[in-house]
């Protein structure tokens, strides 16, 4: 996971495995747990003592390489794992997740819609189905109406700077320069945080900062560990500011600057230097 910066460093004990593989059918969860499961004592990730599901078992090595599969975009194949897995266990909640993944990049939103809703209706406090439904709204294009659904759901986690990112972005596939900044601001931190440094690399991308945008990008991966970003860098990818299969980026040309942030001026993007964890 994201390293070195607390608030996004969640612990799980072996039995969550199962937390990481819902994600990986999310249209932009794909492995990121921070938003979706309480922390777990030092304790209880010692000695874990909750009894084995051997249905979750059964399925562990199929939604595993579904997982793989999935985050490869490689979908036809994805669905074929799928297929297994529905057969051993049809209703379980990661193997329905995954289908709604899979009618979501298919471009089968409203079977994915209807996945996420009725997820919803078991678990109506879960921050997975909200997400999802919000970010439909994206794929779709539907831009007011997906920002409102984050905005709404920012109420209910009020901490999470995964929607703060998505909101600004929002504005960006809008062309919505002016209304973007404020949420970049929100997301600043004494130090660097993935989603500061990502936002902040969208603002370079969307002045046409190419060179700005892909050091900053870099100076993520080095900071928190290269490849484990994918789900910032795609987003950046939904709204055309970068190339999807683009990740993890190559150097560019010259080195990579110290870590670094662009400052809106005069419509001109400006580096600024951040301290470092």
């Amino acid at each position: 996971m994201i390293h070195d910066h607390p608030r996004l460093r969640p612990r799980f004990s072996r039995r969550h495995w199962y937390i990481w593989l819902a994600l990986a059918a999310c249209p932009l969860l794909t492995g990121r747990a921070e938003e979706t499961a309480s922390p777990t004592p030092p304790a209880a990730e010692a000695e874990p003592t909750a009894t084995v599901d051997p249905v979750a078992e059964q399925l562990k090595p199929l939604l595993t390489e579904f997982s793989k599969l999935f985050d490869a975009r490689r979908f036809e194949e994805a669905s074929e794992v799928l297929d297994k897995a529905e057969a051993i266990a049809p209703d379980h909640e990661v193997v329905v997740s995954a289908r709604a993944g899979i009618y979501a990049e298919s471009g089968k939103l409203d079977e994915a819609r209807a996945i996420y809703k009725k997820l919803l209706e078991k678990s109506p406090d879960a921050f997975v189905p909200k997400y999802n439904l919000a970010e439909l709204l994206l794929l779709d294009h539907q831009f007011d109406q997906g920002r409102e659904a984050y905005e709404k759901l920012l109420k209910e986690f009020p901490n999470s700077d995964l929607i703060r990112y998505k909101i600004l972005l929002t504005h960006l596939a809008q062309k919505n320069l002016k209304d973007a900044l404020p949420w970049l601001d929100q997301l600043r931190q004494p130090t660097p945080t993935p989603f500061m440094l990502y936002g902040s690399a969208a603002i370079a991308l969307y002045n046409a900062d190419l060179l700005t945008g892909r050091r900053i990008i870099l100076s993520a991966e080095q900071l928190f560990g290269p490849g484990r970003q994918k789900l910032l860098h795609d987003s950046l990818a939904e709204i055309g500011l970068v190339i999807r299969g683009d990740y993890p980026p190559a150097l560019p040309s010259t080195p990579p600057a110290p870590d670094s942030t662009p400052e809106e001026t005069d419509g001109t993007t400006q580096l600024t230097p951040l301290s470092t964890p």
